[in-house]
């Protein structure tokens, strides 16, 4: 198994604003981890963007 490493995630959608920046995370085997925020703040992208979709 291997880690998650993220490291100064950014991203802006076309013709917008950034939406976020500098994101940096590491998730080990074994470790759980949440993203916890408001409603249209970016979770659902960063995993987007994380599996390539």
């Amino acid at each position: 198994m291997s880690s998650i490493v993220v490291s100064e995630l950014e991203y802006g959608p076309p013709g917008a604003d950034q939406l976020f920046f500098d994101v940096s995370f590491k998730v080990s085997p074994g470790e759980h981890a949440a993203l916890v925020g408001a409603n249209g703040v970016g979770k659902s992208t960063i995993l987007r963007i994380l599996t390539g979709r």
